[in-house]
This record gives C-alpha cells, structure tokens and sequence, in this order.
C-alpha cells in the first residue's frame, strides 16, 4: 500500500488544526486544550502533541500530522519530522511579527530533514495581508514553493496537498502524484530568485 506521512507545520494560530478538520472525511484525532499562556491572546486552544487524519486518493493514502506550534513541544516536532514523507509549513500572511518564529521553525525542520518544504500562506483574505513575494524571503533563505491555502476550504487544502505531493515527488524518485492534480485556478506557485552572496575581493 502506497502511504505517505505529511507533517504540517507552523506558528500558533497559522491554520494547522483546521487544514487537519477540514482534509479530513473519516475523523480527525486532535489534543486540543484551553490554552493557558500567550497563545490565549490568539485562541482559546492549542494543540499540545498532534492533530491526525487520514486521507484516501485514488493511488494511496497520506497520513496527515498537524504539529503543536508552541516551541516547548519541539520534541514533538523531532519526532514527527523524523518519520514524515512531506512537509508543509503554514505561515499567517497577514501577522509579520511571527515571520522570525515562521523562520525558525522551518531552519529547525530542514536541519533535521532533506525533504523540500512547501509553504502554505494562510489569512490571505485579511486587510493587512502580505503578499507571497513578500512572505518567503523573510522566512526562507533559498527559493520554496509556496501556495496560498485556505484552512477552512476542502478544496483548497486538497489543492495545497497535490502541491506538496509533487514537491516531493523528485525526493523519492517518483512520478505517482497519488492521483491528486493541483487546479490552476485556485493554487499558485512562486518561486523566487535564488540569492547568491556577493563574493569577496
């Protein structure tokens, strides 16, 4: 049986637990609590180990692991980061002050994996939301792919997905896209020019 893990990640608040409820069909798992420290300023949970689903396409399945955002729970994210097969990276365009903690996150998931991370910008309906081209060279040093995803929409989350099957795909040598096409409408790509350090005299 063809299985792929896929960890989401990201800051507190950048849609995780609601891209898990929403691509799920069967049933999500969640560890959802009242959140007592500075995440209550965002929400009134947070998850404090995993979100979990599965999700059946036509030629295979892709176990889906929501990751806590709290940097106190690293150990999870060793251990899931461990085991996965694909990663994507949400970060909320519309809250700046997070991208240093957006950054940090993904060092500490490309550090620990050579899996190429996809990055889903959430809150891109907000007044104050920043644009693509702006978001990733505050958050990655090399160009990523990145797509805009809306956590509460099936659709766009399944789009989201495709995206980052086919990232992955050159990573396991593979041409199977487990039978989930992108839609061009709703999914964009950007990838920017890499940055070369200027050379010394």
């Amino acid at each position: 049986m063809n299985i792929k893990r896929l960890l989401v990640a990201g800051t507190v608040g950048a849609g995780k637990s609601t891209f898990v409820r929403t691509i799920d069909a069967i049933g999500t798992i969640d560890t959802e609590e009242i959140a007592t420290d500075e995440t209550a300023a965002l929400k009134l949970t947070t998850t404090v180990a995993i979100d979990f689903c599965r999700v059946a396409l036509p030629t295979g399945t892709v176990h889906v692991y929501g990751a806590p955002g709290q940097a106190r729970f690293q150990f999870m994210w060793d251990i899931l980061i461990a085991r996965s097969h694909l990663l994507l990276v949400l970060v909320a365009a519309h809250r700046p002050a997070e991208f240093d903690r957006s950054r940090q996150i993904l060092n500490f998931m490309q550090t620990r994996s050579p899996l190429v991370p996809v990055i889903g910008l959430t809150h891109t309906d907000c007044p104050d939301a920043l644009t693509a081209a702006t978001v990733l060279p505050a958050i990655a040093a090399t160009p990523l792919p990145i797509v805009t995803v809306n956590p509460l929409d099936r659709t766009s989350v399944l789009n989201a997905l495709a995206i980052v099957i086919q990232a992955g795909r050159d990573r396991f040598d593979s041409p199977d896209n487990m039978g989930l096409q992108p839609t061009a409408d709703t999914v964009r790509l950007t990838l920017p020019e890499a940055r070369h350090p200027t050379p010394h005299p």
